[in-house]
């Protein structure tokens, strides 16, 4: 669980998140949410859905795929991923993905 704020500017947007994560199979499902509040302005939340799955090729290997949705009020312009990720037009919501291979040394 995770409760975050930042402020500054004259803005104050709250975040509150939960995840879970459960052995299915040889891997791991995970799944979280998160909801962006904004306490200063009107119609700017947002509320991020995830959903993925990692498989261990060994002790220290992982591959692993995740899915991600960003609903957006009609103000709003939050996205997924970092600073390279597009920007998102107010009020549109961002589907995304990744894939990858961890390991940890």
């Amino acid at each position: 669980m995770l409760l975050a704020s930042e402020r500054g500017d004259n803005q104050r947007v709250d975040l509150y998140s939960i995840g879970v994560k459960a052995p299915v199979g040889p891997g791991e499902l995970r799944a979280a949410v998160s909801w962006y509040k904004d306490k200063k302005r009107d119609d700017r939340d947002s509320v991020r859905l995830a959903l993925g799955y990692g498989y261990k090729l060994s002790k220290r290997t992982e591959i692993y795929a995740t899915i991600a949705h960003m609903s957006n009020d009609d103000k709003a312009s939050r996205k997924l991923g970092t600073s390279l990720a597009h920007t998102v037009v107010a009020g549109k919501n961002a589907t995304g993905y990744e894939l990858g291979l961890r390991h940890n040394f």
